[in-house]
This record gives structure tokens, C-alpha cells and sequence, in this order.
């Protein structure tokens, strides 16, 4: 299975704490993708707490993989949304919850009619020659 993380907003504040385009939210998404196609998707939005100015980055200068590790910070638990997309495949794959048709139903399918055999034509018998009169 292979699992894909994205960002795909980000909230930015143009001023804030003395410092300039400050993300402090970002909308997420996490796809998961079987062997055989099937999908999972799981998305949410993080917000971020206050910036540190020791180790602030510009915005210009992130990287996709920056606002992830700060989504992973802030509480976003990775391994469980990977196991949650997993057990939706899995769901997929064999449903715990299916629709079925009432026992009743199923019983009482129509099975096609059976057809006589058909009648053979009357075998014709032959008959004597009329006998004529003697004269």
C-alpha cells in the first residue's frame, strides 16, 4: 500500500509576531492506494502554534516536507490516520457490513417450470381394403 501525504492550503498571517507570511494553519490530505487500486482518503486542518524566531523559515523558502513535519508536531499522529486508512481498504476489501436479500427471499426463488415431454403422434394403424360386395 502506498500512502501519500499532502498540504493542500495554508493559512497565512501577514504580520505576526514581528514576523512576515507566518503559516499558522494548513489544510492536510493522506490517500492511500492498494495493490489493486482501491483508494482511502483522510483529511483534516492543523493549526500551528506560536512561531519559534530562533528557527523561523521564510515562506518562500518551505518545503512541502516542512509544513508536514510541523503538521506532525502539532498533533496530527501519522501512524494512526495510516492505520485508519489501512482498515478502510481493508473494509473494502471484505465489508463488515453487507446488504442482503431477507432468508424468506432467497427461499422462495422461481425456478423455471418443467415441461412435459412431449406427445408423440398417434402411430396410424393400417386398415384392410374395403372388402366389396360379391357379385
Amino acid at each position: 500500500m502506498t500512502i501519500t501525504w499532502k498540504i493542500e492550503t495554508l493559512r497565512v498571517a501577514r504580520q505576526h509576531a514581528e514576523l512576515e507570511d507566518v503559516v499558522i494553519s494548513a489544510d492536510w490530505r493522506a490517500t492511500a492506494t492498494d495493490e489493486n487500486g482501491l483508494t482511502a482518503t483522510c483529511n483534516n486542518t492543523v493549526t500551528f502554534g506560536e512561531p519559534d524566531h530562533d528557527c523561523f523559515l521564510p515562506f518562500l523558502g518551505l518545503a512541502e516536507e516542512d509544513v508536514l513535519r510541523w503538521a506532525f508536531n502539532s498533533g496530527v499522529d501519522k501512524d494512526l490516520v495510516e492505520a485508519s486508512l489501512a482498515s478502510q481498504i481493508a473494509a473494502q476489501i471484505n465489508p463488515p457490513i453487507v446488504n442482503l436479500p431477507g432468508p424468506w427471499l432467497v427461499s422462495q426463488q422461481v425456478e423455471a417450470p418443467v415441461q412435459p415431454p412431449a406427445e408423440e403422434p398417434p402411430v396410424e394403424q393400417p386398415t384392410e381394403p374395403p372388402v366389396s360386395p360379391i357379385e
